[in-house]
């Protein structure tokens, strides 16, 4: 814990269990120092002229007896953590942990499991502090790659349901930051759990699908990072059960993203018109679009769809234009992102989409050769949902593609 304190770990410091447990011990340290020991000799040491020696004989002996009991009453509470464990009480298996820490708090595995039957309890941050304090100690006296699997898997739990009980305490208002907080990294902590599980058994579990299941259930309840913020809501007649059809029930309702065309107001001629000329390429310089508005690959999307409509519309109203159809004038966008971040998603977001209408023997063709996959991977990435680990292999592979390019 000095060490701590020297090498800067505050945060960890102002955990409560670290702080009683380093009051503790420096009261006892300074009680030792400022203790003075009398020891009486008995005859025959007083008879022997030895008597230091031997009263530092039976000081010792009455120390290691002492250390002794303590780590018998140890392995004691070792096996009752065992034990409790197995047969599930959670309680039980809590105060185990207690007794177990408090007589040796530099063991890291009784903090993870002290971590699990927190988290049943329903004490979600004391489930977290005990995790930190599994990782710092752990990443000092080594570890396994399935109690870290299962460290990150029961953070990824303490947050998903500290998330799920402020949103039924506090329902819509709940802050959007902290409501995006808490599901990323619930979502981030799933995923180190799936990398370090050396089987790979974990992301197909049932489990694992439960678990995704509900992070997407909270993803939907709220429009994500790259959705707009003054979404419409719509009206779906379709997703109304046909019992309630019946009863004349409400349709659903739902925000979706509305993708912005930031060509929307510039006029056709500024955009397309264009006089043809003999031995000269003018007027096929490149339309430059300046998206200062830019919050999204579906604005990008959006805009290349409107101009693709009103250019065909505006060849055939204009007839001394046509060869315009054979000799598109290219369009470079210039995007203002946030963050660079969004610039990244953006980017692998156009590539899937030129893959998609690639194809399949060309190179940006995916294993499967599908287009349905390659448009589900695109809509999983542009709603930031939960990736199955082929569609993560896919986008590990097209964005070392973009580096290398």
């Amino acid at each position: 814990l000095g060490e701590l304190m020297r090498d800067g770990g505050h945060g960890l410091l102002s955990l409560a269990e670290l702080q009683r447990l380093y009051a503790v011990f420096t009261t006892a340290f300074a009680r030792l120092c400022s203790s003075e020991l009398r020891l009486r000799p008995t005859a025959a040491e007083a008879a022997g002229g030895e008597i230091a020696d031997r009263a530092l004989l039976r000081l010792q002996a009455a120390c290691d007896f002492h250390c002794d009991g303590l780590a018998r009453a140890y392995a004691r509470a070792l096996d009752d953590i065992a034990h409790c464990e197995a047969v599930g009480d959670h309680s039980a298996t809590e105060r185990a942990c207690d007794r177990a820490i408090a007589m040796d708090p530099t063991v890291a595995g009784q903090f993870l499991v002290r971590a699990g039957a927190r988290v049943h309890a329903g004490d979600r941050w004391g489930c977290l502090e005990d995790i930190q304090i599994y990782l710092w100690w752990s990443s000092r006296q080594g570890f396994t790659v399935d109690d870290h699997t299962t460290a990150h898997w029961r953070m990824a739990e303490a947050y998903l349901g500290e998330l799920e009980h402020r949103a039924e305490k506090e329902g819509a208002l709940l802050d959007d930051s902290m409501f995006h907080c808490l599901l990323d990294q619930a979502d981030s902590n799933l995923r180190v759990a799936f990398r370090y599980d050396p089987t790979g058994r974990l992301a197909l579990s049932s489990a694992a699908r439960h678990f995704t299941q509900r992070l997407e259930v909270h993803r939907a309840a709220r429009p994500g990072a790259t959705e707009l913020l003054d979404s419409p809501v719509v009206q779906d007649a379709s997703a109304r059960p046909s019992s309630d059809a019946a009863s004349g029930a409400a349709p659903a309702t739902y925000s979706v993203p509305w993708p912005i065309d930031i060509s929307a107001g510039l006029p056709d001629t500024a955009l397309f018109s264009r006089m043809p000329t003999v031995g000269s390429s003018h007027g096929h310089g490149p339309l430059d679009l300046l998206m200062l508005d830019f919050r999204g690959i579906l604005d990008l999307f959006g805009t290349i769809e409107m101009l693709a409509v009103r250019g065909q519309a505006f060849a055939q109203r204009n007839p001394e234009c046509l060869h315009w159809k054979h000799r598109p004038k290219p369009v470079q966008v210039r995007a203002q992102a946030e963050c660079d971040e969004r610039l990244a998603h953006v980017v692998l977001c156009v590539l899937i989409a030129k893959q998609i209408g690639t194809n399949s023997t060309q190179a940006f063709s995916m294993e499967e050769n599908t287009t349905a996959a390659s448009a589900a991977l695109l809509a999983a990435v542009i709603f930031c949902r939960t990736l199955t680990p082929e569609q993560q292999a896919e986008v590990d592979r097209l964005l070392t593609l973009l580096v290398f390019a």
